[in-house]
């Protein structure tokens, strides 16, 4: 079997394996480390204890909240069907009772990790700017983003809030790679 070459030549093997494993990425100093995940209650627990109604404000001079009940989209909790639950209060109450447990096939493990990334991108964020997307909780909203990587080798983390007045609220926070000139076109700070 090793070896064993298909019609057109090539190797079944060699030619699946890459020459060289990809580089681990480089952080910047003073990324915060990925939170464990050992349960659901624990993750949700920690959530509650260093982001809601905590007073985190951004460079702007504005407040923002975290609310218990957007625990349930910040990890991208999903139920059996792969969708997110309508009632996220009650699933509050179940993940507290022990009802909803942890199964990694339900959640985005390295946005659960990473909640402990959302205090810095709104503290010290590399740029904010008005929210791009056209849909969601966030209208109006601002769009946080930080640079947890280098300049040649960037690791964008956004977190968008939506906002009445000086009072904002996180709404979610994902992953970018590069961002088009429309949706960085107007900057709010710095």
């Amino acid at each position: 079997m090793m070896g064993e070459s298909f019609p057109d030549g090539k190797n079944a093997l060699n030619d699946s394996i890459p020459p060289e494993a990809p580089l681990p990425p480089i952080w910047a100093a003073g990324t915060p480390a990925v939170l464990p995940i050992t349960t659901l209650l624990d993750l949700f627990n920690w959530y509650r204890q260093n982001l809601c109604g905590r007073g985190i404000v951004d460079p702007r001079g504005c407040r923002v909240s975290f609310l218990d009940t957007d625990f349930v989209h910040l990890i991208k909790l999903t139920d059996k069907y792969g969708k997110e639950p309508k009632n996220r209060r009650m699933t509050i109450e179940q993940i507290k009772s022990g009802r909803v447990t942890l199964n990694p096939r339900r959640i985005q493990i390295r946005r659960a990790q990473e909640l402990t990334w959302a205090r810095p991108i709104i503290e010290c964020p590399t740029l904010i700017v008005s929210n791009w997307q056209a849909m969601g909780r966030a209208i109006p909203g601002d769009a946080d983003i930080k640079n947890f990587g280098t300049e040649a080798q960037p690791i964008y983390r956004v977190l968008i809030c939506g906002h009445a007045g000086k009072k904002r609220w996180a709404v979610t926070i994902f992953p970018r790679e590069r961002f088009a000139d429309r949706e960085i076109a107007t900057v709010l700070w710095p």
